[in-house]
């Protein structure tokens, strides 16, 4: 097993994926790695590409410096040594899904505007992230599923 892994995983799956994996590839063996064959975890989305003889920050640097700043593609390079893919915590709008959830399930209990309010006040920095996401799922708590 390689002793480091490079995730790249895309906002859309499709071609732009691909070619970000290809360049992935070009720029690790330019910098000296050794690679191992990509593992697609989800295809045209999200693949991993193991490696080994390169230090992840500077794989990740390498790679983010030759897919662009523009490309909708997020880069994780990592040891491998004790890494588990039980979980992937993610800030789904935007990421995997195109809406705000927050907002569609306010939707439809009709409290927009109170979730647009607390989402405001935390934007403006007048409360913290996590005291706003707590409050704003409070007011969804009994939905059902």
């Amino acid at each position: 097993m390689a002793e480091s892994v490079v995730t790249l995983i895309a906002a859309r799956a499709g071609d732009a994926c691909g070619a970000a994996v290809d360049t992935a590839r070009q720029s690790l063996a330019r910098l000296g790695a050794r690679l191992e064959p990509s593992d697609w975890l989800s295809p045209g989305r999200v693949c991993d590409i193991p490696f080994d003889d390169l230090a992840p920050d500077q794989a990740d640097a390498g790679i983010r410096a030759a897919i662009g700043s523009d490309a909708a593609i997020d880069v994780l390079a990592q040891h491998t040594a004790g890494r588990r893919k039980q979980l992937l915590v993610a800030d789904m709008e935007a990421t995997i899904i195109a809406n705000e959830m927050l907002d569609e399930l306010a939707q439809i209990r009709g409290i927009q505007a109170q979730i647009a309010e607390i989402t405001r006040r935390a934007m403006n920095g007048e409360i913290e992230f996590a005291g706003a996401l707590c409050e704003r799922v409070g007011l969804l708590k009994d939905m059902p599923e």
